[in-house]
């Protein structure tokens, strides 16, 4: 049985074009969650040798409200601007990790008594969050906008973004939505996500450069076929 998946594309956000980007007639018509932006707390748990990051996966649980939620995710980059990621979400009924909820996620295989010793707060993030829920083509896509900070070790970090989840249909339609949104704001495809960025405060990182993934040509195509084909591939929100 396949795991859960979460496939989102992430765009960084100048904080002053935020206004522009809700006024925008893309969302005119899209449903909101709340009427007012959540404000959502996430505490990222790690050991002190940052186990679970070295082995791609993060461990969250986040309040919302009164509600407190427990998220499992396995980093699986396909592209270097989209996120395909296996996801376990769990409701907790405390802010410690609910090690029994992880037994079906990809953190089973670390489950014993010394990662349970050894879980602690890492970082954590505080954003507040607007929902909308768009239809896209065939594709249903949910819109969020987070402004806040990432915290770790005593420093911080601001962050603005904006988040394309797909729910249902093609990923190309997140890409279609994105590029109609750049047209009005002045959108950059974000590649960390909140954990990564969390971890780079964390260990003082510096950004690594972002690799192209493999790019399949036809055999019988020409050289502007190749360059159009390549940059279609890497950058596809590029007209």
């Amino acid at each position: 049985m396949s795991p859960p998946r979460e496939i989102e594309l992430k765009l960084d956000v100048p904080a002053r074009y935020l206004p522009r980007l809700t006024a925008s007639p893309l969302l005119k018509g899209a449903t909101t969650s709340v009427h007012e932006p959540a404000n959502l707390v996430s505490v990222y748990f790690d050991t002190d040798k940052l186990e679970l990051h070295r082995r791609g996966l993060s461990l969250r649980v986040r309040r919302i409200g009164r509600r407190l939620v427990q998220t499992v995710k396995q980093e699986n980059h396909g592209n270097a601007a989209l996120f395909d990621r296996g996801e376990w979400e769990h409701d907790v009924p405390a802010k410690q990790p609910d090690l029994d909820a992880m037994r079906d996620t990809a953190l089973a295989p670390l489950l014993n008594e010394k990662l349970r010793r050894g879980l602690k707060p890492v970082f954590e993030t505080r954003v507040r969050r607007k929902v909308f829920h768009i239809q896209s083509g065939e594709s249903e896509i949910e819109f969020s906008i987070d402004k806040g900070k990432v915290e770790a070790g005593g420093k911080s970090s601001p962050l603005c973004e904006v988040e394309l989840e797909l729910k249902q249909g093609q990923t190309a339609d997140l890409f279609k939505l994105a590029k109609m949104l750049a047209h009005e704001v002045p959108l950059q495809l974000a590649v960390n996500s909140k954990a990564d960025r969390g971890y780079a405060l964390l260990t003082a990182e510096k950004a690594a450069p972002v690799k192209a993934v493999p790019v399949a040509f036809a055999a019988e195509s020409d050289v502007q076929c190749h360059f159009k084909i390549a940059v279609k591939t890497q950058y596809p929100m590029a007209g």
